[in-house]
C-alpha cells in the first residue's frame, strides 16, 4: 500500500513538472511566433507605404531629421525600444521581394532586387501556394527559407504582394525550442532522481504510523479473541443450565459478529504484512471446484438460488492461497448481499482475448453476479474502500459486514497482477476478476 502511495506521489510530481515545462514550451513558441508576426507585419506595412523600399542610412542622412524620426517610430513599433535600436543597417538586414498582381491575380511584375535566394520560378510557386490558395497573409516555409507575407489591395483593383524572409528569426526560435526541450528532459531526469530519493523520506512518517496501525490491529485481534471466547462459553453454559432466551440468543449473535470481525482483521493484518508472493501455475478450475460449492448450502438456507459454471483447463499464474482467499471473499459477499429469494451465479472461464503472437487465448475471467435491488443507492467505486458499507448493508442487520473483505480482495488481486471491477446492470451487481 505504501509503495503505491509513493509511486502515486512520484507520478503526480513528475506529471506536474512535465505539464509546467510543456506550458513553458508552448508559451515561448506562441509568444515568439506572435512577436515575429507583429514585427514583420510592421516592416511589410512600411515597405508598402514607402513604394516598395526600405531606407538605408544614407537615405536617412540625406533626408533629414523627419525621416530619422520616422524610422525611429518604425523601430519602436517593431522592437519596442524606440531610437535605442535605430539601425542604419535595417535596409541591408531585411530581405524581401515584391510582386504586383492584376485584378484576376495574375503576375504583372515583381522586384527581386532585395533578395538573392528567390528566382522567378520561385515567385510563381510562392504566389500559387499562398495567394492562389486564398490566403492573403501568414507564414510560408520553402525548402530552405521561411517568410512572412501580406497581400494589399490597391485603389485601382490590383494587388501588391510583399514577402519578408524570416529564416534567421525562425531558426533562432527553433534552436531555443530545442534547447528548452533538451534542458527540460535533463531537468526531468534530475527531478525524477531527486523525487525517488526524497519520496521515501516524505512518506516516512506515514509508513511509521501505518506500521503502528498494523501492529495495533494484530495485537487487538489476538487480545479480543480470549474475552469473546469466554463470553461465548459462558453464554452456552447459561443456555445449558437455564435454557435459551432472547438475551442469550442476542449474546450469541453479537459473539458471532465479533468473531467474524476479528477474523477479518487477522486476515487483513496478515495480507499487509506479506511483502511478496510466491507465483506458481495454479489450476484455477480445480481451485474453484474446491472453494465455490461450499457456499451453496449457505445460499439455499437463505432461500437463494446458487449456481456455478467452471470451465475446464483454466490456469493462472499466482499464489494458490491468495487466489483461494479472493474466491472465498467475493463468493461470500455475493451470497450475503443477494436479495431474498434472489440468484447468485459464478463463472470461471478463459478471457476472450488472443495473444497477437501465438493466437492463443490468454488470461482468465471470473464473474460473481447476484441480484441486488438496492444497488442504485450504492456508490459502486467505493465498494473496495476499506470499512465502506453501502446504505443497503447498513439497513440489512442480518448480513451487514464491516467493509473489509472486498478491500482485501482488491489488494490481493492487484498484488497478483490482476484487476477487479464492479458494475450494476438491470438490478444485478457483477464483480469481475481478471488475470
Amino acid at each position: 500500500m505504501l509503495q503505491k502511495v509513493r509511486m502515486h506521489f512520484i507520478l503526480v510530481a513528475m506529471a506536474a513538472l512535465v505539464a509546467v515545462l510543456a506550458l513553458l514550451e508552448v508559451f515561448f513558441w506562441y509568444t515568439a511566433k506572435t512577436s515575429i508576426s507583429g514585427r514583420y507585419d510592421t516592416i511589410i506595412d512600411y515597405i508598402y507605404n514607402n513604394d516598395g523600399k526600405l531606407p538605408g542610412f544614407s537615405d536617412l542622412k540625406d533626408s533629414g531629421s523627419d525621416s530619422q524620426s520616422e524610422l525611429g517610430n518604425l523601430m519602436s513599433d517593431i522592437f519596442g525600444f524606440g531610437d535605442q535600436l535605430l539601425s542604419p543597417e535595417l535596409k541591408y538586414q531585411t530581405r524581401f521581394f515584391l510582386v504586383n498582381l492584376s485584378e484576376d491575380g495574375s503576375i504583372v511584375s515583381y522586384d527581386l532586387s532585395n533578395i538573392a535566394g528567390v528566382s522567378s520560378d520561385d515567385v510563381d510557386d510562392f504566389i500559387n501556394d499562398t495567394y492562389g490558395s486564398g490566403r492573403v497573409s501568414g507564414f510560408y516555409d520553402s525548402d530552405s527559407s521561411s517568410y512572412t507575407y501580406k497581400t494589399y489591395r490597391n485603389s485601382d483593383g490590383t494587388h501588391t504582394f510583399i514577402a519578408v524572409d524570416t529564416s534567421s528569426a525562425s531558426w533562432l526560435i527553433r534552436e531555443i525550442s530545442m534547447y528548452i526541450l533538451l534542458w527540460g528532459f535533463i531537468i526531468i531526469l534530475i527531478f525524477t532522481f531527486l523525487v525517488i530519493i526524497l519520496s521515501k523520506q516524505a512518506i516516512a512518517p506515514m509508513a511509521a504510523n501505518f506500521e503502528k496501525q498494523k501492529q495495533f490491529v494484530t495485537n487487538a485481534s489476538h487480545e479480543l479473541k480470549t474475552p469473546v471466547a469466554i463470553i461465548s462459553a459462558n453464554t452456552e453454559l447459561m443456555e445449558a443450565i437455564n435454557g435459551s432466551n432472547e438475551w442469550t440468543e442476542s449474546n450469541m449473535r453479537q459473539v458471532k459478529r465479533l468473531t467474524a470481525l476479528i477474523n477479518d482483521l487477522v486476515i487483513m493484518a496478515r495480507v499487509e504484512e506479506r511483502q511478496s508472493m510466491a507465483f506458481d501455475r495454479v489450476d484455477l478450475t480445480k481451485l474453484a471446484q474446491d472453494v465455490l460449492p461450499g457456499f451453496k448450502a449457505i445460499a439455499e438456507n437463505s432461500n437463494k438460488s446458487y449456481s456455478t459454471s467452471i470451465d475446464e483447463g483454466v490456469f493462472v499464474s499466482g499464489e494458490e492461497r491468495a487466489l483461494r482467499e479472493i474466491l472465498s471473499i467475493i463468493a461470500d459477499n455475493a451470497v450475503k448481499y443477494c436479495d431474498d429469494n434472489g440468484t447468485v451465479n459464478i463463472q470461471v472461464s478463459p478471457r476472450l482475448t488472443r495473444n497477437v503472437g501465438t493466437g492463443k487465448i490468454t488470461g482468465t475471467k471470473t464473474t460473481f453476479s447476484n441480484t441486488f435491488s438496492g444497488g442504485s443507492k450504492a456508490d459502486l467505486p467505493k465498494f473496495f474502500d476499506r470499512f465502506y458499507r453501502s446504505e443497503e448493508s447498513h439497513n440489512n442487520k442480518e448480513n451487514q459486514g464491516f467493509g473489509i473483505g472486498l478491500s482485501m480482495a482488491r489488494e490481493l488481486t492487484e498484488r497478483l497482477g490482476g484487476k477487479i471491477t464492479v458494475q450494476l446492470k438491470d438490478g444485478i451487481i457483477i464483480f469481475t476478476v481478471i488475470f
